[in-house]
Parts: structure tokens; sequence; C-alpha cells
């Protein structure tokens, strides 16, 4: 296939490379790591790519058939997409450390505390870092 990772490895981004400008279809190859989630949420993230992942996305078909949608669909060129990350949140890490909960469960704890537990917690734990 000739996309693979440094380490030798083919991740979910030489999948994404070879729907994006591969030349024959590798399968085979990608099948290991090829998550159809992952792959529509990666494509939604660039305008020219957005309406085949939506349409991949209502399919409800088998990872394959996905892949070969995509493949067969999606203009062959380079794309740059940034990858969009959720931004980090200080207070609610400091909650989730201090409470040892995730942080899914520190955001619903943030909201029942008052201003000045907030205040101590980042005390604490601007403290312990």
């Amino acid at each position: 296939m000739g996309y693979k990772a440094e380490n030798n490895k083919v991740n979910i981004f030489d999948a994404i490379t070879n729907i994006n400008q591969g030349k024959e279809e590798a399968w085979e190859e990608l099948k290991e790591v090829y998550n159809p989630y992952m792959v529509n949420k990666i494509l939604s993230m660039n305008n020219e790519t957005i309406f085949a992942a939506d349409e991949t996305n209502q399919m409800r078909v088998p990872a394959e058939l996905q892949y070969l949608f995509l493949f067969h669909i999606v203009p062959k060129k380079r794309r740059w997409s940034k990858y969009i990350k959720p931004k980090k949140d200080k207070l609610v890490d400091d909650i989730a450390k201090f409470y040892k909960v995730c942080r899914e469960e520190a955001r619903l704890y943030l909201k029942s505390l008052t201003p000045d537990q907030i205040k101590e917690i980042q005390e604490i734990q601007s403290y312990t870092s």
C-alpha cells in the first residue's frame, strides 16, 4: 500500500490516506484498523468529504462496504484537515483528580459545587501538583 506509518504498522490515518489518495483498494491491509466511526469523524472535518461521511453514517452497512463506498466516491487528492480535539478544562481535571472520578462525572460534580468549594479544590490541586 505504501501509506504505512514510520513504525511499519498500519493505523486509521493510513485508511484515511488510502480513501483520499489511494490508487487501488487496500481493504485487506486496513481491515484490522478500520473503524467506521473514526473514519466518518475524520472525513466530516473536511468540506469536500463531509457529505460522503454523512451518507455512510446513515447507511448502516458493514465496515468493508463503507470503505469501498468511500474509496470509490471520494475524489482522489491530498487533503489536510485539522483533527479537532476537545479542549482541556483544568477545572474539570482538578475536580476529577480531587474526587477520583472520570471527567464526565467531574462535569456533573461541577454543576453542584459552590464557588467556595471550587476555589478550595483548585487551591488543593495547585498545592499538590
